[in-house]
């Protein structure tokens, strides 16, 4: 089963400016591994909230098995790395509905 690749523009928009441009098609290269196996990364909490390493920056993502979807919700320097984690857990409903809304469309 191939997954989805779903994104928020806060994350385009951090991709973009955290990770260097140097790094970004490594970057995509290993995101898209995610579309035949998303549960790689190590987990954060449960097995479906999971970190991609990619050099010192982490990419943050949810996986929706019912829907089939990775849904690349953050990114964040290894210095950045336990506040994003801990806003993307406060707003864990708000990612939710962004995907419920994905399913409408």
């Amino acid at each position: 089963m191939q997954y989805t690749i779903k994104f928020t523009k806060n994350f385009k928009k951090r991709f973009r400016k955290i990770i260097p441009n140097s790094l970004q098609d490594y970057a995509w290269t290993n995101i898209w591994r995610l579309t035949e196996n998303p549960f790689i990364g190590k987990p954060l909490g449960d097995s479906y909230f999971r970190e991609l390493k990619i050099v010192d920056f982490r990419i943050y993502f949810i996986i929706y098995q019912e829907q089939v979807v990775v849904m690349l919700a953050d990114v964040s320097n290894k210095k950045q790395q336990q506040d994003t984690i801990d806003m993307l857990k406060k707003n864990r409903e708000l990612l939710h509905e962004f995907i419920k809304n994905l399913n409408k469309e």
